[in-house]
């Protein structure tokens, strides 16, 4: 029954059903620590894979890092100009830029001079109705045949074990991807997109700790107690599971600046990405 819920509810596979509650408390989550199952080597190698195949970089670009903290410029050792986010409370610097910036560039008439971009989840970052402008700014100081990679997942959830709240939250912070194609190919890119999936397996409590810990961003908005309240919830559902299994689904949206005069077309490539098997 509970295996069969597991499956159909929340998308994934329960391992190891075993009978009673387990040891750790059903009231607080509060615990060391582990590393977070998208911090492992074998995830970060599945996911940089797919994002350096699309963004197809070399030493002579300029290249904007959009990610938090310029992750990823650090994970790929890009020489990658870091962007400030207004999430991540750090200040800007003589190597660095701020999102601002390219809603103004849009009016200042400078020559293109950006190669690459890379923007993990921008909905985060900035308002939804400032996407378009944004995109229109990068556009405009984009040089012929650079591109723009963003990496986001699926709007629909249903694959990862979650409560309701956290569905909703998660909702909020992924739109679907259209959202972003559309308003890419209205500031003037070509657009193609590309999934990859990876089956990551983990312990039942670590899973819980990853997501109350606020190191997926959608979830750093819930309240500590719906927090409680909805981990007690899911725990209940996979009460005996320890170990569960699902799929870890990326969307890679890629905009190419055409040469003047290329039409422009949209493109939707399915792809499994690398066959990394289990993570976690």
């Amino acid at each position: 029954m509970m295996q069969s819920f597991c499956r159909l509810r929340l998308g994934v596979r329960c391992v190891g059903l075993s009978g009673g509650k387990s040891a750790r408390s059903r009231c607080s989550f509060k615990r060391m620590m582990s590393v977070s199952v998208f911090q492992q080597q074998t995830y970060k190698d599945f996911a940089n894979d797919n994002i350096t195949a699309q963004l197809m970089t070399e030493d002579s670009h300029s290249i904007l890092d959009f990610s938090q903290g310029g992750t990823l410029g650090k994970e790929l050792n890009l020489k990658a100009k870091h962007v400030v986010l207004p999430s991540s409370g750090e200040e800007e610097t003589t190597d660095s830029v701020i999102v601002d910036d390219f809603f103004a560039l849009s009016q200042r008439g400078q020559e293109p001079w950006i190669d690459r971009v890379f923007l993990e989840d921008p909905a985060y970052d900035i308002e939804l109705k400032n996407i378009t402008d944004f995109f229109y700014g990068i556009y405009n100081q984009m040089k012929r045949q650079g591109r723009l990679v963003i990496l986001t997942r699926p709007h629909d959830c249903s694959h990862y074990p979650l409560f309701p709240l956290a569905v909703d939250k998660w909702n909020e912070a992924h739109p679907p991807v259209t959202f972003y194609s559309d308003r890419l190919q209205r500031a003037g890119f070509q657009v193609r997109m590309k999934s990859a999936s990876t089956t990551i397996q983990t312990e039942t409590e670590s899973w819980m700790e990853e997501i109350e810990s606020g190191r997926i961003r959608a979830f750093q908005s819930i309240e500590k107690k719906e927090m409680q309240n909805g981990l007690e919830e899911l725990d209940d559902l996979v009460e005996g599971m320890e170990h569960i299994q699902f799929e870890d689904k990326l969307v890679l949206i890629t905009a190419v600046k055409l040469e003047e005069g290329q039409e422009t077309e949209s493109l939707i490539v399915q792809d499994e990405g690398p066959p990394y098997g289990h993570c976690g």
